[in-house]
């Protein structure tokens, strides 16, 4: 009874009024930041897979189709600017299979 007439009071219902707002208020500002931060990240990604392409295609362009593929599957930064390095330097297309084979056994293993 006495909880009843204390949940009833003005004092309480503004009080529980204000920490709702401020619940609401923290998940969003938490909810944009973890929006924004994912939302760079597959910005990030995406801009590496095209990189990669773009590589592959001026240098090997016989693999395009095969590099596309592989670079789809991937999602981890650190594996997509090994793969840029890798491509870079490789001499032969045979060494950029290699590459795009090895990125994709590594991708397995995580």
């Amino acid at each position: 009874m006495l909880q009843d007439i204390l949940e009833d009071s003005w004092a309480y219902q503004e009080m529980v009024a204000k920490g709702l707002q401020k619940g609401l208020e923290q998940g969003l500002q938490k909810g944009l930041e973890q929006g924004l931060e994912q939302g760079l990240q597959k910005g990030e990604v995406r801009g590496l897979r095209e990189a990669i392409v773009d590589v592959v295609q001026e240098r090997f362009p016989e693999i395009t189709v095969l590099a596309r593929k592989q670079v789809d599957m991937l999602e981890d930064p650190a594996l997509l600017r090994r793969l840029i390095v890798k491509i870079s330097t490789a001499q032969t297309v045979k060494q950029a299979e290699q590459a795009l084979a090895t990125i994709a056994r590594e991708k397995r293993k995580h």
